[in-house]
């Protein structure tokens, strides 16, 4: 049996977060509704990025957690958050956060 990594519930669009933090919390909250992760992961996803941002450059991002927090993830799974405006996450705007 294989599992869909990326589905269209796992997709936001025109996302207009007001800042990183809101836009990790959205990341979040997308992951445990469509049960990739528990609630506590969000805490995991904010506390990667104080350690290091997740942005890769060319308004991308790529949002994860601590390894040690591993068992709050339920699933394997990606989620997208598109945000036309961008969000300014440091080094530059970020467009798109998987």
């Amino acid at each position: 049996m294989t599992t869909a990594l990326l589905l269209p519930q796992h997709i936001q669009l025109n996302a207009s977060p007001e800042n990183r933090q809101a836009a990790i919390g959205l990341i979040a909250e997308r992951m445990t509704a469509c049960g990739l992760a528990l609630p506590e992961y969000a805490d995991s996803l904010w506390l990667r990025e104080t350690v290091t941002s997740t942005e890769l450059g060319h308004g991308v991002a790529v949002p994860h957690g601590m390894p040690q927090h591993r068992h709050w993830v339920q699933r394997t799974g990606v989620v997208v958050l598109q945000m036309p405006a961008g969000v300014d996450w440091g080094a530059g705007k970020v467009h798109l956060a998987f």
